[in-house]
Protein backbone atom coordinates (compact mmCIF):
# COMPACT_ATOMS: atom_id res chain seq x y z
CA UNK A 1 0.00 0.00 0.00
CA UNK A 2 1.39 3.39 -0.98
CA UNK A 3 2.64 5.31 1.76
CA UNK A 4 0.02 8.45 1.42
CA UNK A 5 -2.82 6.06 1.03
CA UNK A 6 -1.76 4.58 4.23
CA UNK A 7 -1.59 7.82 5.84
CA UNK A 8 -5.04 9.08 4.78
CA UNK A 9 -6.82 5.72 6.21
CA UNK A 10 -4.90 6.42 9.38
CA UNK A 11 -5.73 10.18 9.19
CA UNK A 12 -9.64 9.44 8.57
CA UNK A 13 -9.78 6.08 11.25
CA UNK A 14 -8.53 9.13 13.68
CA UNK A 15 -11.59 11.40 12.56
CA UNK A 16 -13.94 8.14 13.36
CA UNK A 17 -13.15 8.33 16.25
CA UNK A 18 -13.14 11.79 16.77
CA UNK A 19 -17.02 11.91 16.06
CA UNK A 20 -19.74 10.94 18.77
CA UNK A 21 -21.45 7.68 18.50
CA UNK A 22 -25.06 8.96 17.84
CA UNK A 23 -26.79 9.38 15.01
CA UNK A 24 -29.23 12.10 15.31
CA UNK A 25 -28.95 13.81 11.69
CA UNK A 26 -29.89 10.32 10.09
CA UNK A 27 -32.17 11.59 8.05
CA UNK A 28 -30.95 14.33 6.59
CA UNK A 29 -28.13 12.59 4.68
CA UNK A 30 -29.82 9.26 3.80
CA UNK A 31 -30.94 9.06 -0.17
CA UNK A 32 -28.39 8.13 -2.90
CA UNK A 33 -25.32 10.76 -4.01
CA UNK A 34 -22.77 10.85 -6.76
CA UNK A 35 -19.57 10.90 -4.95
CA UNK A 36 -16.05 11.98 -6.35
CA UNK A 37 -13.28 11.41 -3.74
CA UNK A 38 -9.14 12.78 -4.54
CA UNK A 39 -6.68 12.09 -2.96
CA UNK A 40 -3.30 14.31 -4.07
CA UNK A 41 -0.14 14.12 -2.38
CA UNK A 42 2.41 17.66 -2.52
CA UNK A 43 5.77 18.50 -3.11
CA UNK A 44 7.31 20.88 -0.75
CA UNK A 45 6.28 23.84 -3.77
CA UNK A 46 2.77 22.32 -4.35
CA UNK A 47 3.48 20.22 -7.25
CA UNK A 48 1.11 17.09 -7.48
CA UNK A 49 3.33 13.91 -6.67
CA UNK A 50 0.62 10.75 -6.65
CA UNK A 51 -2.78 10.37 -5.78
CA UNK A 52 -5.88 8.57 -6.79
CA UNK A 53 -9.98 9.38 -7.64
CA UNK A 54 -12.75 7.69 -6.74
CA UNK A 55 -15.97 8.10 -8.61
CA UNK A 56 -18.95 6.17 -7.20
CA UNK A 57 -22.43 6.25 -6.44
CA UNK A 58 -23.25 5.76 -2.58
CA UNK A 59 -27.07 5.14 -1.24
CA UNK A 60 -27.74 6.28 2.14
CA UNK A 61 -30.14 4.48 4.24
CA UNK A 62 -32.17 6.02 7.23
CA UNK A 63 -31.42 2.92 9.68
CA UNK A 64 -27.96 3.31 9.59
CA UNK A 65 -26.46 1.54 6.35
CA UNK A 66 -25.09 2.56 3.48
CA UNK A 67 -23.64 0.69 -0.19
CA UNK A 68 -20.80 2.25 -2.20
CA UNK A 69 -19.77 0.85 -5.71
CA UNK A 70 -17.46 3.16 -8.32
CA UNK A 71 -14.28 2.82 -9.45
CA UNK A 72 -10.88 3.70 -8.45
CA UNK A 73 -8.42 5.77 -10.53
CA UNK A 74 -4.72 5.49 -9.62
CA UNK A 75 -0.77 4.67 -10.64
CA UNK A 76 -2.28 1.28 -10.91
CA UNK A 77 -4.60 1.50 -13.26
CA UNK A 78 -8.92 1.57 -12.89
CA UNK A 79 -10.46 -0.65 -10.41
CA UNK A 80 -14.02 -1.23 -9.60
CA UNK A 81 -14.91 -1.75 -5.95
CA UNK A 82 -17.62 -1.87 -3.76
CA UNK A 83 -18.81 -1.56 -0.09
CA UNK A 84 -21.44 -1.92 2.55
CA UNK A 85 -21.20 -1.08 5.69
CA UNK A 86 -22.88 1.75 8.68
CA UNK A 87 -22.93 5.04 8.76
CA UNK A 88 -23.32 7.76 11.85
CA UNK A 89 -24.11 11.13 11.41
CA UNK A 90 -23.52 14.20 14.53
CA UNK A 91 -25.54 17.28 12.83
CA UNK A 92 -24.30 17.89 9.63
CA UNK A 93 -20.83 15.52 9.88
CA UNK A 94 -21.34 12.22 8.81
CA UNK A 95 -19.06 9.37 8.34
CA UNK A 96 -19.38 5.68 6.97
CA UNK A 97 -17.33 2.97 6.53
CA UNK A 98 -16.97 -0.72 5.77
CA UNK A 99 -15.07 -3.88 4.23
CA UNK A 100 -14.01 -2.81 0.32
CA UNK A 101 -14.20 -5.39 -2.16
CA UNK A 102 -12.11 -4.22 -5.60
CA UNK A 103 -11.30 -5.34 -9.19
CA UNK A 104 -7.17 -4.45 -8.03
CA UNK A 105 -5.04 -7.66 -7.76
CA UNK A 106 -2.54 -6.07 -5.79
CA UNK A 107 -5.09 -4.76 -2.89
CA UNK A 108 -4.55 -5.52 0.80
CA UNK A 109 -6.58 -7.76 2.68
CA UNK A 110 -8.91 -5.60 5.28
CA UNK A 111 -8.72 -2.74 3.42
CA UNK A 112 -11.88 -0.49 4.60
CA UNK A 113 -13.89 2.11 2.54
CA UNK A 114 -14.19 5.23 4.38
CA UNK A 115 -16.46 8.58 3.24
CA UNK A 116 -16.34 11.71 5.32
CA UNK A 117 -18.75 14.38 4.62
CA UNK A 118 -20.55 17.55 6.14
CA UNK A 119 -24.44 18.72 4.37
CA UNK A 120 -23.94 21.78 2.98
CA UNK A 121 -26.10 24.83 2.47
CA UNK A 122 -27.12 23.87 -1.25
CA UNK A 123 -27.78 20.45 -0.30
CA UNK A 124 -24.46 18.96 -1.63
CA UNK A 125 -22.04 17.29 0.85
CA UNK A 126 -18.19 17.36 1.00
CA UNK A 127 -15.30 17.54 3.41
CA UNK A 128 -11.82 18.50 3.28
CA UNK A 129 -8.60 16.95 4.92
CA UNK A 130 -5.58 18.66 4.63
CA UNK A 131 -2.45 17.61 6.15
CA UNK A 132 0.98 19.50 6.47
CA UNK A 133 4.78 17.66 6.47
CA UNK A 134 6.53 17.09 9.79
CA UNK A 135 8.24 20.03 9.87
CA UNK A 136 4.82 21.88 9.36
CA UNK A 137 6.28 23.86 6.42
CA UNK A 138 4.33 22.88 3.86
CA UNK A 139 0.88 21.18 2.57
CA UNK A 140 1.66 17.58 1.98
CA UNK A 141 -1.71 15.47 1.49
CA UNK A 142 -4.85 16.80 0.08
CA UNK A 143 -8.36 15.10 0.30
CA UNK A 144 -11.54 16.25 -0.91
CA UNK A 145 -14.96 14.36 -1.04
CA UNK A 146 -18.19 15.88 -2.91
CA UNK A 147 -21.25 14.53 -3.22
CA UNK A 148 -24.13 15.36 -5.23
CA UNK A 149 -27.78 13.95 -4.02
CA UNK A 150 -29.54 12.12 -7.02
CA UNK A 151 -32.52 10.83 -5.02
Amino acid sequence: MPIGLRITCAAVALLATALPQTATAQGSHAGQWACQMTYTELDPWGNRTSGFVRDYMMAIYPDGRFEAQGSLAGAAGVHQFRSQGQWQAQGADMIASGPEQSSDPFQMPGMQFVFTGTLQADGSMSYRYEQADPSGRYLMIRTLYACQRRG
